[in-house]
């Protein structure tokens, strides 16, 4: 009867270890894990592979010749908005994550900032 009772309490500490390994392995993945992102930028939808443990930084930097919009004109939206010092992992990024991107190309800013040309009839 000793062996029966052994045997009882075996099976759930493996199943307990094998939950808690399993669980370790979703909040840990591999330090050089790559996520797919789903980027919409404007009517633009993109597929981006990025580092889990690169910053948002790292990723608007990777956006930037796909969207041609520089990185610090960028707003990356994941469950709110992204500070660029935080890594995907710790925003909780998983693979097939939308990422939402806002921001203006350097030429939509200049063509708003560009002075009227017009002559304007002086006074007098």
């Amino acid at each position: 009867m000793g062996n029966s009772d052994e045997t009882e309490v075996s099976p759930p500490l493996a199943e307990s270890e094998a939950a808690a390994q399993g669980a370790s392995a979703k909040e840990e993945p591999p330090a050089s894990a790559e996520v797919t992102l789903n980027i919409v930028y404007k009517k633009q939808k993109l597929q981006v592979q990025a580092a889990l443990d690169g910053t948002v930084e790292t990723l608007k930097k990777q956006l930037h010749p796909l969207i041609e919009v520089p990185p610090s004109m960028q707003k990356v939206m994941i469950r709110g908005l992204a500070r660029d010092d935080k890594t995907l992992r710790q925003l909780g990024v998983t693979s097939g994550a939308k990422v939402m991107v806002v921001g203006s190309t350097l030429n939509d800013v200049l063509s708003v900032a560009k002075p009227d040309t017009k002559v304007r009839g002086g006074r007098g």
